[in-house]
């Protein structure tokens, strides 16, 4: 089952977690504090914490990442790479999506496809640019060809394989996704909580872990005493540094601290009349 203490964008991501507690409802349910609502549930289209978070538990990537930062298989079970310029991927044989329909090759090639897009416009379409062409070779089988050679490519095919005949007919994944993760949707009460259950037909098998409820606590105290009222299993940074020491303090929590894998950066509006000189800038 994929990780729930997966970390914020930033410098440095912190966790913690209950150490000799009962759980905040009850032993199949873990409840996780978080400090955004997630903007979109489509794996493609996601630009916060709290949607990746929630999408990696929804949906199914051709790898999975581990925290050592190493691709490991996920709905493909194998691959190869010919020469710089090809992968080829075998997904394991009766993939399904938690719906019950299958998840075949076209999915992905569909998955791509959008996400190379420009008129797609995904946040992250510039990862994906090296990538010429994404076939499916039969209803197992994928191939992807780069127009050069590109070594971080593995490390970007995480990202959730959607349904594409659906999304193709209409279907909205931002509000309502269907993924081949372990989890999947049950409720979303806009700024306030996202409700998940175990996805029977993940192809790991059911995970031991029923539901999963993230609760979007925007003040970073306020989320902090929540967690030690007993009403949270997890939080995650940001966090008053106040609050950081007092939880660490305490032998009832334990916690993890993470590197992040955010970037800080600044925007200029080149559309400024006085930003639009590289001079300036």
């Amino acid at each position: 089952m994929k990780s729930f203490l997966l970390t914020t964008s930033a410098i440095v991501a912190l966790s913690f977690m209950p150490a000799h507690v009962a759980v905040a409802q009850d032993a199949q349910t873990l409840v996780v504090g978080t400090d955004v609502d997630a903007g979109t549930l489509d794996p493609r289209l996601t630009r916060d914490t709290t949607a990746s978070r929630t999408a990696d538990l929804i949906y199914s990537g051709l790898v999975h990442i581990t925290p050592a930062l190493e691709p490991v298989p996920d709905s493909a079970e194998s691959w190869e790479n010919p020469d710089p310029q090809t992968f080829i991927f075998k997904l394991r044989p009766d993939l399904k999506f938690s719906d019950g329909s299958p998840l075949t090759a076209d999915d992905v090639v569909f998955t791509y496809t959008t996400l190379i897009d420009p008129d797609f416009n995904a946040p992250a379409r510039a990862l994906y640019t090296p990538i010429s062409a994404v076939e499916a070779v039969d209803p197992q089988t994928v191939k992807f060809t780069l127009s050069a050679p590109y070594a971080p490519l593995l490390s970007y095919l995480d990202v959730g394989i959607v349904p594409g005949a659906p999304v193709e007919g209409g279907a909205d994944l931002a509000l309502n996704p269907v993924g081949a993760g372990p989890m999947k949707l049950v409720s979303w009460n806009r700024g306030s909580e996202i409700t998940l259950e175990a996805n029977a037909n993940y192809w790991r098998g059911a995970p031991e872990i029923e539901n999963v409820t993230i609760k979007i606590i925007g003040d970073n105290s306020a989320r902090a005493w929540a967690f030690e009222a007993g009403d949270l299993d997890v939080i995650q940074s940001p966090l008053s540094p106040q609050d950081i020491e007092r939880l660490k303090a305490d032998d009832r929590f334990g916690n993890v601290i993470t590197a992040g894998l955010g970037v800080n950066y600044l925007n200029f509006n080149t559309k400024d009349p006085l930003l639009s000189d590289p001079k300036m800038r």
